[in-house]
């Protein structure tokens, strides 16, 4: 069904806590959305069209569903801010997000990621902030990730393994194994572009 099939709004009304929702909808006519936010529903894919219909979309939340993969995004050039957490993707494509030169920041944590592929996060020259926190990761590649500032990585005992007690914060370790933490993580002078690093502490801090 459209929603909007005359109608182009910049923002589609979040739609929160909708179980019954189990399909991404139909924005056919909605070529000037900038946002949507699709929360509590049971959503498990999204349609490989979807960047067609929302080229100018610059925040995209869909935490909070069942989905399993994810579709190219290079359509949707003008994403700012994804969050995709507490959804069971399990893994993520090379090209999944190709091409989203403007994306700040991305939200992967409480999913079921294992690994993240070598260069899965190399075309995405303006992220900040990643969380991959509530993984089962236990590597991460760097590859691209030039402006990255901040990074989560809590809930990932086999990367946090890797991180000497002494850099671990103080106090309740063991709920918050591994804080947002500030990074220069290309400036490790073993690191390039083609790198595919697991982190230790000296990559991580």
């Amino acid at each position: 069904k459209k929603i909007f099939p005359h109608y182009p709004p910049l923002f589609l009304s979040p739609l929160t806590e909708t179980p019954e929702l189990v399909e991404f909808p139909d924005l056919t006519g909605t070529v000037s959305l900038e946002s949507v936010t699709i929360t509590g529903a049971q959503i498990t894919s999204l349609p490989a069209s979807m960047c067609e219909q929302l080229q100018r979309l610059q925040l995209l939340d869909l935490s909070f569903n069942r989905i399993q993969g994810l579709p190219q995004l290079s359509g949707c050039d003008a994403l700012v801010k994804i969050d995709l957490h507490h959804n069971e993707i399990a893994d993520l494509e090379e090209h999944t997000f190709q091409g989203l030169m403007s994306l700040r920041s991305l939200d992967l944590s409480w999913n079921h990621l294992t690994a993240v592929k070598p260069q899965t996060f190399s075309a995405l020259p303006a992220l900040t902030k990643l969380d991959l926190s509530s993984n089962q990761l236990s590597s991460l590649p760097l590859a691209g990730l030039r402006s990255l500032t901040h990074l989560r990585l809590a809930g990932n005992t086999q990367l946090v393994e890797l991180l000497a007690p002494e850099d671990l914060p103080r106090g309740d370790g063991a709920s918050v194994p591994l804080p947002l933490l500030p990074l220069h993580l290309l400036s490790h002078p073993n690191t390039s572009p083609n790198t595919t690093t697991t982190p230790t502490t000296s990559s991580l801090l």
